[in-house]
């Protein structure tokens, strides 16, 4: 059975349970609580409408943010005299 994790009224996980599986069986009971059945249909970034219905969403291309390396200060060695 296909379950999505539901934030804010959209999907953003998709899970099949194995045959005879429940989502409480596979998850923890705090997320769990998350998901929802749904249409094999539903994709990833589908929003959840308030009459149960699933509207798509149009495909957005994910931001990446760049990686910043840390800047560490390099300092002059104490000298012991």
């Amino acid at each position: 059975m296909r379950y999505v994790r539901v934030v804010n009224t959209v999907a953003v996980e998709l899970y099949d349970t194995p045959e005879g599986v429940s989502i409480v069986d596979c998850f923890y009971p705090t997320i769990a609580v998350q998901f929802v059945e749904a249409p094999e249909s539903v994709a990833a970034g589908d929003v959840l409408n308030a009459d149960g219905s699933w509207s798509s969403s149009q495909a957005v291309e994910p931001v990446v943010e760049p990686v910043v390396e840390p800047v560490v200060e390099q300092t002059e060695p104490s000298v012991i005299s």
